[in-house]
């Protein structure tokens, strides 16, 4: 997982349509220690019940996925399991809420790996859905290490030893589908790690810390945090938990480290999540105290007009922006609305709201000019939005005569930075115009978070006749598109390219 970008798991999502069914799954894995035995992977899968083909059995619904699991290190297997999910058989499938969640684990030594997977649901008459991820397992032995660190659905004190006991515990995990995302019903943040030290001279100690980032500003979030001395044992497992429930909207990243007795950081694992909590977002604004009455340019708004104004702030709104304006918009309160207005400009301008929204203004009427079409604002379009919230990109490819494609352009950034996202590096924006003849052109595929991932794009942009693409193809591989110019593209073939053909959820240390 050493390849990989963000977090510390690593997660596939699974979505792929059979017969006119969708399967929903996901499957996740990390990477634990037996101190003198062997690592072992673990991976857990979560399917949407309601996703299955339905079979009948004794007047009931049922339905069963198939998972053939085959861990290979270069070609050679070296490790294998069967799993079959099935849905528990109800006369009522409305009845079916909770994910299934499986889990297995896996023994192996250090070293590079693929995890190869051959995914068929039973019920339908689609061809078995295949998956791989590479993967490498490096657990040091001549030092401190971690485990990788899980956010964990529920912990109980183990009657029985199953797939899901650690330390004395059965803890079953939160799997996510990309990015760990935590509700307002999540009040709390459970983890659980493990930490193995083969040194066990009893004159060296360590300290434990674990802290919340918020990664849209940087900031260290203290107030969750806490800091342990720890004894000097083979395997430590930390099973902790904090109380989350007045942390806001946004982004964040949970750090976890230790600290040796000559206070050098030896070991450390972050892992990235979604946070959603909309009635503390709101309590951040109380907009009935923001005065307006010396703003005498909104003595001249309508309705309407203001509506315009909330929807073009979109852009360079962070996530309880966002929420807010759009409750504003949906009811429609001017009072309220012009109240907003002035917060949101405040805060990004004290000293003169006015000039910060003046020069903004600019920008909109900008993209309108490019960008805008006769049905949409340029504010609207996937090019102006990207363009608002992004500025402008650092390289711009457009097509328009490629004989095997639509129109479409390449933007890249070097570097990109927003309210609503933590700053990337090198990423790439590929915006495609379907409706020849038109100056629409719709976000098909980006590499950055947030933004719309389709590992299918090429096959959607090179053929034009869509209806008769395999949906199981994304055309990474295929290199039979002569004449056509991405395959000669410099942006795409450049470094980023392995950016651009990842596999959307895949994260890692």
């Amino acid at each position: 997982m050493k390849n990989f970008i963000l977090t510390i798991f690593s997660a596939f999502i699974l979505v792929f349509s059979s017969s006119g069914k969708t399967l929903d799954m996901a499957i996740f894995y990390g990477i634990f220690n037996h101190p003198g035995e062997s690592p072992y992977v673990e991976t857990y899968f979560s399917l949407n019940p309601n996703s299955v083909h339905w079979m009948m059995e004794d007047g009931k619904y049922t339905g069963t996925v198939d998972i053939i699991i085959a861990i290979k290190k270069g070609d050679s297997l070296v490790s294998a399991d069967h799993l079959q999910m099935t849905v528990p058989a109800v006369e009522d499938t409305n009845l079916l809420y909770n994910d299934l969640i499986q889990q297995t684990r896996f023994g192996l030594p250090n070293g590079e790996y693929s995890m190869n997977l051959t995914i068929t649901d039973l019920g339908g008459k689609g061809k078995p859905y295949q998956l791989s991820q590479a993967f490498t397992v490096d657990i040091p032995k001549d030092k401190v290490s971690l485990s990788d660190v899980q956010f964990v659905d529920n912990y109980s004190k183990a009657t029985e030893v199953t797939e899901y006991t650690k330390s004395g515990m059965t803890i079953v995990p939160i799997v996510p589908r990309g990015d760990y995302y935590l509700d307002e019903n999540h009040s709390d943040l459970k983890f659980y790690f493990e930490i193995y030290n083969e040194d066990l001279d009893p004159s060296n100690f360590y300290v434990l810390k674990f802290y919340l980032e918020d990664l849209n500003d940087q900031r260290v979030l203290y107030s969750y945090g806490s800091s342990k001395k720890l004894e000097n044992t083979l395997v430590t497992p930390i099973l902790h938990s904090f109380d989350i429930s007045k942390l806001k909207s946004g982004q964040y990243s949970l750090t976890v480290e230790v600290i040796s007795s000559k206070n050098q950081k030896v070991s450390q694992k972050r892992i990235n999540f979604y946070r959603s909590n909309p009635e503390e977002d709101f309590k951040g604004f109380d907009l009935q105290s923001v005065s307006i009455d010396q703003v005498s340019f909104l003595d001249t708004w309508t309705l309407d007009s203001a509506k315009i104004y909330l929807e073009c702030l979109y852009p360079i709104a962070d996530y309880q922006e966002r929420r807010i304006s759009a409750q504003q918009v949906e009811e429609g309160d001017l009072d309220l609305m012009k109240r907003f207005f002035v917060s949101f400009w405040t805060r990004r301008g004290p000293e003169n709201p006015y000039e910060a929204w003046e020069q903004y203004w600019k920008n909109v009427e900008y993209v309108d000019r490019q960008f805008g079409t006769v049905s949409f604002p340029g504010y609207r379009t996937d090019l102006g939005r990207v363009f608002l919230q992004y500025g402008p990109p650092s390289q711009i490819d457009r097509v328009d005569s490629d004989p095997r494609a639509y129109p479409y352009q390449i933007w890249q950034y070097n570097e990109i930075n927003s309210a609503s996202t933590s700053p990337q590096v090198n990423k790439i924006f590929i915006f495609v115009n379907f409706d020849i003849g038109s100056k629409y052109y719709e976000l098909l595929h980006s590499d950055a978070r947030e933004e719309r991932f389709n590992p299918r794009w090429r096959m959607q942009l090179l053929q034009r006749d869509q209806s008769s693409l395999d949906p199981y193809e994304t055309g990474i591989n295929n290199r039979d598109y002569m004449g056509s110019k991405i395959q000669n593209n410099m942006i795409i073939n450049s470094g980023n390219v392995q950016n651009t053909n990842r596999n959307y959820g895949t994260s890692g240390n």
